[in-house]
């Protein structure tokens, strides 16, 4: 679906020019302009998904440890209560 946007507004982008009466050089200057904004968007958007992916597995990474103090946590409870059981408090 992007890419069908992104076709539309270049198609647009160069009617639109060519109705401007814009010359040759400065339509094929237009057109290096967004050659290298879509090289920069597309730089941007494998870092952030590469950052993303590391926020991921760091989460999960905490998830786990969570879980597992919670685990943790939980048994120590369960010794309490069984010697408070056995003291009779």
């Amino acid at each position: 679906m992007l890419s069908i946007l992104t076709s539309y507004a270049l198609q647009s982008s160069i009617i639109l020019l060519f109705n401007k009466g814009v010359g040759m050089q400065s339509f094929e200057r237009k057109i290096d302009d967004l050659i290298k904004l879509c090289e920069q968007l597309d730089k941007e958007n494998r870092v952030l998904k590469s950052e993303a992916l590391s926020w991921q597995q760091e989460r999960e990474s905490l998830v786990a440890k969570t879980d597992t103090a919670k685990a943790k946590v939980e048994a120590m409870l369960s010794k309490l209560h069984q010697l408070e059981q056995q003291t009779g408090t």
